[in-house]
């Protein structure tokens, strides 16, 4: 059997729906996509999310694998409609095709740039949020050196790497407010014990621990 432009086509839009279903089932090894965060804050029952000193940034590839799939799925679905459909020759479909393909590409492209520019917006507004807000020492701060806080946001407790912002020790549930976020750091300083503060944390410890036995 003779190959024809047909199969040609046919060819393209078979590449790109498998090149599809690779990329959704091995994405980690394919890439595409650019998520640059710089800090994770434990969630429990092992989840966590990243952030960054603001917010990092999360982009979407003009060549990830979701846009060369789609281009060459509409590249070769449109020339074997050209073809065998409307019977254009081969040039006619070649033109409609390549302009199928960049255009199906394109819409793909800006939705999940749009998509992720909404992700990354309410990634900063969470970061703005923490600013100013208590926390609780859970790990004790040594001189110049690290520990660990917890604090309530979204009505979750989380936890976060802290170091003071003059370097001074803290004890262990002790009260502190975040100052701010310096690379993978939470940056916080000693303030007056709040009312509240531990009996929110400790609160948000019973609703995580019900979700998790439900």
């Amino acid at each position: 059997m003779a190959f024809t432009p047909t199969h040609f086509y046919l060819i393209n839009l078979l590449l790109g729906l498998m090149y599809s279903v690779f990329s959704v089932l091995f994405g980690n090894i394919f890439g595409g996509h650019d998520v640059d965060v710089g800090h994770e804050i434990d969630l429990g029952a092992g989840h966590s999310i990243d952030l960054g000193a603001d917010a990092g940034t999360i982009s979407f590839s003009p060549l990830s694998p979701t846009i060369i799939s789609m281009f060459l799925a509409s590249f070769g679905g449109a020339g074997i409609i050209c073809l065998e459909i409307f019977h254009t020759n081969f040039i006619t479909s070649l033109g409609v095709a390549i302009l199928c393909g960049l255009g199906f590409g394109s819409i793909t492209y800006y939705f999940f740039a749009w998509m992720f520019e909404k992700v990354q917006g309410g990634i900063n507004v969470q970061i703005g949020d923490l600013i100013g807000k208590e926390a609780e020492i859970i790990t004790a701060i040594p001189e110049n050196g690290f520990g660990e806080i917890a604090y309530i946001a979204g009505g979750s407790r989380m936890t976060s790497p802290a170091r003071t912002i003059d370097g001074s020790p803290i004890s262990s549930r002790s009260i502190v407010k975040i100052a701010k976020v310096v690379g993978s750091s939470f940056i916080v300083e000693k303030v007056s014990p709040s009312s509240n503060i531990q009996s929110e944390i400790k609160s948000s410890d019973i609703k995580d621990n019900e979700k998790r036995e439900h």
